[in-house]
C-alpha cells in the first residue's frame, strides 16, 4: 500500500474516532447532569477550547484549539448577554437601541413591544426565527425563550441558555463548541420535570439546582 493510501485511511480513522469520542462525550456529560451532582470547582483545566468547559474536563482534553469556548449565553462580565448592552456573539457585538434591534430583529419599530420576545432570536442567514419557544412537552408550557431567560429560577435560565448555545453550535459549528445538541437539552428538561420526587419539593428543587449548575459550569467555564 502506498504511503499515500495509508495516510488517507489513518485520515479517515482518525475522524471517525474524534465522531465517536464526541458523542461518547456528550452522552456522558448528558446522563452526569440528570443522574448526579458534579463538583464543578474542579473545571480548571483548559479543554474543548483554550478556556475551561466542564465537557473538556471530564474527558481530560487539554489540547489547543483555534476557538475559545466564549458562547453567546455569556459574556466577559459573567452575565447573561440579554441582559447587558449588547446582542450577538461574542466580540461581533450588534448595538441594542431600539432603532439597531429592530433593524436585528427585521421587524418595524411600531411592532418592536408587540415582536420584541417573540423573535428575539434569529438565524441571520435566512432571516427566521432560529426558535421562540420551548413548546415541548406538557410540563414546559408555552414560555417564550426571553421569558425563562429573565426568570428568577436558575434551573430555567440554564435550560434556555443551553439551548441557545447548541441551536447556535448548529448553526455555526466552526464559531463555538457545545456538547450539547438541542435535542439533548429537550431530553435533560424532560427527565428533570418529569421525574417522580414523590410530593418532596425540597427534594424536586434539589435536584433542579443541580442540573441547573452542571449547565452552568459548561457555559461559562
Amino acid at each position: 500500500m502506498s504511503d499515500q493510501l495509508k495516510l488517507k485511511d489513518y485520515k479517515l480513522n482518525s475522524n471517525a474516532q474524534e465522531k465517536a469520542s464526541e458523542s461518547s462525550r456528550r452522552r456522558f456529560i448528558k446522563k452526569a447532569a440528570i443522574g448526579a451532582p458534579v463538583v464543578l470547582a474542579s473545571s480548571t483545566k483548559p479543554a474543548w477550547a483554550t478556556t475551561q468547559c466542564m465537557s473538556g474536563v471530564m474527558s481530560g482534553n487539554v489540547s489547543s484549539h483555534k476557538t475559545t469556548c466564549h458562547l453567546t449565553s455569556h459574556n466577559a462580565k459573567g452575565h447573561y448577554y440579554w441582559k447587558d448592552k449588547y446582542v450577538g456573539y461574542y466580540h461581533h457585538h450588534l448595538g441594542k437601541s431600539i432603532k439597531q434591534e429592530c433593524h436585528i430583529l427585521g421587524i418595524k419599530e411600531r411592532d418592536y413591544k408587540a415582536m420584541k420576545y417573540t423573535y428575539y432570536f434569529r438565524n441571520h442567514s435566512n432571516s427566521k426565527p432560529l426558535f421562540t419557544t420551548l413548546k415541548r412537552w406538557h410540563k414546559m408550557g408555552h414560555y417564550k425563550m426571553r421569558e425563562l431567560l429573565d426568570s428568577h429560577h436558575g434551573f430555567e435560565q440554564e435550560i434556555a441558555a443551553a439551548r441557545l448555545n447548541a441551536a447556535t453550535c448548529a448553526s455555526h459549528p466552526n464559531f463555538i463548541s457545545y456538547p450539547y445538541t438541542v435535542h439533548d437539552v429537550d431530553q435533560i428538561y424532560f427527565t428533570v420535570s418529569t421525574m417522580d420526587f414523590g410530593g418532596d419539593h425540597e427534594k424536586e428543587n434539589k435536584k433542579r439546582r443541580e442540573v441547573g449548575e452542571m449547565l452552568r459550569g459548561i457555559r461559562g467555564g
